[in-house]
């Protein structure tokens, strides 16, 4: 499932010197720069996708390679880990019986 997924994340975004589908000037125009905007765009994204753990390097690869900034990156990065925490959480909860 992992490759699948990075297969159709590479054919959307792109690979090194390849245009996908989702043309760069798009992905620069939401979450290009550093701006408030753009990393407020990417955590929410982050928190509603889900990617499996290694699938999801390779699309934060080719968002950067499509003109995504470092700061968008990292916030939809750290939104996935703050969402797994969150579930952890919940589950450990239920299971002790709170």
């Amino acid at each position: 499932m992992r490759a699948a997924e990075a297969r159709f994340a590479s054919f959307l975004l792109g690979r090194v010197g390849e245009e996908g589908m989702i043309p760069s000037e798009w992905v620069a125009k939401a979450v290009g720069g550093n701006s408030l905007r753009s990393n407020f765009l990417t955590s929410l994204a982050g928190a509603f996708i889900y990617f499996a753990t290694l699938t999801e390097v390779p699309i934060i690869q080719g968002l950067m390679g499509s003109g995504m900034g470092k700061g968008p990156a990292l916030a939809g990065t750290f939104s996935e880990v703050v969402q797994r925490y969150l579930n952890w959480n919940e589950k450990s909860k239920s299971s002790r019986g709170n």
